[in-house]
């Protein structure tokens, strides 16, 4: 071939079989603004390309072990890789990143996994749809979050601290150089190991001069002068004598008495520390004193235990109050052991003595006279020593400071029987399991039945006048008959063919007597039967001829609404009056001619 240049528009390699061959002794260069190949290449050797390679469909690198970029590789629409294929970082792979088809893995093999921002501001976020989990040792848990739930740390796998949706949960010792707050919210915390000497309480005792100690701790105004000093049985005191050394303090059993002693340590020091543990029968009220100036003396009171107290004042109880007696006077019934708040009532029986209860007043604006009486309470005493129990109410609407305004509103009686206003003949008692009958005289008026059923034995028996019938909505109502009035109805409707009057079969019958469940209502008939015959229907074969006409309880077929068939029958005397005088009047027609 000739070496100078020459231009062809077209070159076709055609043949039937082989592969042509196009050869260069040096490099083969195609100088041209785009060189296209619609079949496939194959290159055998090194491709260098100085420009871009633009590839429009997929370009696959079949038995390639290595890309060699000495530049950057730019993936516009990102990059691909198959379930249990890795992406390698590092000279030796020592970071790979994978995902095996169920769980996508990070992998540092060499050195520390860091992760961190570098922009001011910048934060890193963990986003989980469900849980997230921190594990050290491969296995054992750190930091547990748990979506919608509890934040949990772990020590060597086991929880120690847990967030709640009120607080924290903390399993173990919680060790804090400082908690701040009041601790109000806290509960159940130990305290330090107590002991058999430890003191409750601590009194720091000064001096006004000769004529007064004063004190400063719980419970005392510091500065009072002699104050009272109210003490509990079983616990221990410190009375720190700083009056100065010329003032000896001293607890006694009176002013000017002989000196107290159990369980006194140090009592009469000038100085210094003087213990006191009242014992659980110390004396209601001891004293300090002085020795040295008998003025400066004050009273010390002893509260709970078994001794008694002195100057309790008005208490108010919001728990059990237990009244115990010692000992148990001649003809005295007050000594029923612990537990018991006895009040005698010495009144004669069937005799109601207010003044002989519980009073219950009214001083809200500190009366001289004490108040206002409001209610009381007593017992009655009656033959066989049966007791009732009297509720009195003032309602004379007078402003009464006495007792004169109680009348008896309620009264309990010894077999149950509850009374009201003052008529022991009239109340409730309850007759039977969840059964309660109204009596007046002693006479069962009323009965409510555990079955819900209400009974009324005295109104069967009796004749009246001017009367209507009673009937019950469907919600238990009792009432005087259903209302007529157009203005309560509505889909009002003519009453046309009433024949299946004509299919019902009256009977006569004789009502089987039954029991009635007292709990569910359920009736069991028996196979004796009453004596009176009565007449009437059958509600099953009313059912199958008119539904409408029979009524159900808990959708169970119970009988037939009697009264409903009135109108029915009136429509029927209607239609067959029309039918007597069409045929009066052909008779007299017939007659006629």
């Amino acid at each position: 071939m000739a070496e100078k240049g020459f231009g062809v528009k077209e070159i076709n390699l055609i043949g039937a079989s082989g592969t042509p061959t196009i050869e260069s002794p040096n490099n083969l260069n195609l100088n041209a603004i785009n060189v296209a190949i619609s079949t496939n290449v194959s290159i055998g050797g090194t491709l260098s390309v100085t420009g871009n390679v633009s590839v429009g469909g997929t370009l696959t690198y079949e038995d390639v072990t290595n890309i060699d970029s000495v530049g950057i590789i730019t993936a516009r629409e990102g990059i691909k890789i198959p379930d249990d294929k890795y992406v390698y970082l590092g000279s030796d792979n020592d970071l790979e990143i994978t995902h095996t088809g169920s769980n996508g893995n990070i992998n540092n093999k060499t050195g520390d996994l860091v992760i961190r921002t570098l922009g001011s501001g910048d934060d890193i976020f963990i986003d989980a749809v469900d849980d997230v989990n921190i594990r050290v040792q491969s296995t054992d848990n750190a930091i547990t979050c748990i979506g919608d739930g509890a934040v949990t740390l772990h020590y060597n796998g086991g929880a120690k601290l847990a967030t709640t949706n009120t607080g924290v949960n903390v399993t173990g010792t919680l060790a804090a150089t400082a908690v701040t707050g009041d601790g109000s919210g806290l509960t159940s915390l130990p305290a330090a190991t107590p002991t058999d000497s430890d003191i409750q309480v601590a009194y720091t005792v000064t001096a006004n001069g000769s004529s007064a100690y004063r004190f400063a701790g719980n419970g005392v105004v510091s500065t009072a002068d002699d104050p009272d000093l109210y003490l509990i049985r079983g616990q221990k005191y410190r009375f720190i004598n700083n009056s100065g050394g010329s003032h000896p303090f001293q607890i006694r059993e009176a002013s000017g008495g002989t000196a107290y002693s159990t369980g006194i340590t140090n009592n009469g020091a000038s100085s210094g520390n003087i213990d006191f543990a009242p014992t659980f029968d110390s004396p209601a009220q001891l004293v300090y004193q002085c020795t040295s100036h008998s003025g400066m003396v004050g009273n010390i009171y002893l509260r709970d235990a078994a001794g008694g107290n002195t100057t309790v004042g008005v208490s108010t109880f919001s728990g059990k109050v237990t009244i115990e007696s010692s000992v148990n006077p001649t003809y005295n019934k007050g000594n029923f052991g612990p537990g018991s708040l006895t009040l005698q009532n010495n009144s004669a029986d069937n005799t109601v003595d207010f003044s002989q209860g519980i009073v219950f007043t009214d001083n809200a604006n500190n009366e001289s006279n004490g108040g206002w009486v409001h209610a009381a309470i007593c017992t009655v005493g009656t033959t066989g020593y049966n007791g009732n129990i009297i509720f009195g109410v003032d309602g004379n609407g007078a402003a009464n400071n006495n007792l004169s305004g109680i009348t008896e509103q309620l009264r309990i009686a010894n077999d149950g029987f509850v009374s009201f206003g003052g008529d022991a003949d009239l109340g409730f008692i309850r007759s039977g399991t969840n059964t309660l009958q109204c009596k007046t005289n002693g006479t069962l008026c009323t009965e409510f039945a555990a079955n819900q059923r209400v009974r009324m034995p005295q109104v069967y028996s009796t004749n009246g006048s001017n009367m209507r019938d009673v009937q019950i909505e469907s919600d238990g109502t009792l009432c005087a008959g259903n209302t007529s009035i157009r203005l309560s109805k509505k889909n009002i409707t003519s009453q046309s063919d009433v024949s299946w009057l004509y299919n019902l079969n009256p009977v006569t019958f004789n009502y089987r007597k039954k029991i009635v469940d007292k709990v569910t209502g359920e009736h069991t008939y028996l196979e004796e039967v009453e004596e009176e015959t009565s007449y009437g229907l059958i509600a099953e074969e009313v059912e199958t001829i008119k539904k409408d006409f029979c009524f159900y309880n808990n959708n169970k077929l119970a009988g037939v609404h009697y009264n409903q068939l009135i109108t029915p029958l009136l429509k029927s005397l209607q239609d067959q009056k029309k039918e007597i005088d069409i045929l009066k009047a052909e008779v007299a027609a017939l007659k006629a001619k």
